[in-house]
């Protein structure tokens, strides 16, 4: 694949150094979730990786939620409004905005909701549980946005690998069907919507959902960034049937036609994501090969350009990674996006997942409904 730098500004008319801030942000309402603790406990990798400013909480859930499940539940993603301002947004699968100047001091708007989901209980619907995942825009105006969409059949066809309760939930992901679906706004990311499902599909299985054959598909969009090659391409999760466990590199020239991308196959961007529920498809034909496994595993959640190291790069939490371990956030570099460099360490810190080692998900102390931690398979 032919290398191809980043524009100097993303589509979205946010400086790239707005890319390091708002996945900073990220981290902090990440760090939010967890027991207040008698110092930060942050160790950055100096000096690459500086701290230049003190610690803020962008969202006290206490004092600021719309609801008992309105949490951080998504990597934190921005974007800017023809107006100038800037939505802010970590969504939970009823999604609300906060809106800011300055990525600093936010606003939390709970009127009105961004996007509600539709607890479809058909799988070949795709139209179950949605996280907006990947916004993008052009103009300000109308906002594209990759989500993230959960089919939960263990909360939709109880009985054997999908009891709805007092099973392990290594059990119940027997039973989640992922896929990557398209929502979009047209007030600038007040409101979303999709199209009539499943019209709406990205990405997801070759493979029709079956009790028992999970957790498969696509999990969990980074952001959309653009070349100067004039491509859209973002990474998501992979895995399950015939498709190798990874990130998935995909790309598009029309982030408007969900139908238009494209998965890596290994010598170029050929694979295709039709819906294996409107016709029968030979699944080893629509296998994304994975970038770098053996350096990235899984990870998709926050990739941007750094105008530092003029290279790709993508952020992402691990407990543990190539040769550095401890608990924190790595980081990795590109080319080209689909060959990554070893694990470098940003910054230390203690995880959901190395603090409480007693459930799979992270939620609010109130919280009765929270998205299924992503299956905990590689880096």
């Amino acid at each position: 694949m032919k290398a191809f730098p980043a524009k100097s500004r993303s589509a979205a008319g946010i400086p790239v150094a707005w890319f390091s801030r708002s996945a900073r942000l990220g981290l902090v309402l990440t760090a939010f979730l967890l027991p207040a603790s008698p110092a930060a406990g942050f160790v950055f990798n100096e000096p690459t990786v500086r701290q230049i400013a003190p610690e803020t909480v962008p969202f006290d859930w206490s004092a600021q939620k719309c609801t008992n499940d309105d949490i951080p539940d998504q990597p934190a993603r921005a974007f800017r409004e023809a107006n100038g301002t800037i939505n802010f947004v970590d969504t939970h699968h009823t999604m609300w905005r906060s809106t800011t100047t300055n990525l600093t001091t936010l606003s939390h708007r709970c009127s009105p909701v961004m996007m509600n989901s539709h607890n479809n209980t058909d799988p070949s619907m795709y139209d179950d549980k949605e996280w907006i995942g990947a916004p993008w825009t052009s103009d300000g105006t109308t906002v594209y946005a990759v989500s993230h969409s959960e089919y939960q059949g263990w909360r939709h066809a109880p009985g054997g690998y999908c009891i709805s309760s007092g099973e392990p939930f290594s059990d119940k992901q027997k039973c989640w069907q992922n896929a990557l679906t398209l929502v979009t706004s047209t007030n600038g990311g007040s409101t979303f919507s999709h199209t009539t499902a499943p019209s709406h599909l990205v990405a997801g299985s070759p493979t029709r959902w079956e009790r028992g054959n999970g957790p498969l598909g696509f999990f969990q969009p980074s952001h959309i960034v653009k070349g100067q090659d004039g491509w859209h391409y973002l990474m998501a999760r992979v895995m399950g049937g015939s498709q190798p466990l990874g990130s998935c590199v995909l790309r598009s020239r029309n982030v408007a036609d969900p139908t238009s991308w494209r998965g890596w196959s290994g010598t170029g961007f050929t694979v295709t994501f039709p819906s294996p529920y409107l016709s029968t498809l030979d699944p080893a034909q629509h296998v994304c090969q994975p970038a770098t496994p053996q350096h990235i595993g899984t990870l998709s959640e926050s990739l941007g350009w750094s105008t530092y190291f003029k290279k790709w790069v993508l952020v992402g939490s691990a407990d543990n990674a190539d040769t550095v371990s401890g608990p924190g956030f790595y980081f990795y570099t590109s080319d080209d996006l689909i060959n990554w460099s070893q694990a470098k360490l940003l910054m230390e810190a203690e995880l959901p997942w190395t603090r409480w080692a007693s459930g799979p998900t992270c939620s609010s102390p109130a919280s009765t409904s929270t998205r299924a931690a992503p299956p905990s398979t590689g880096t």
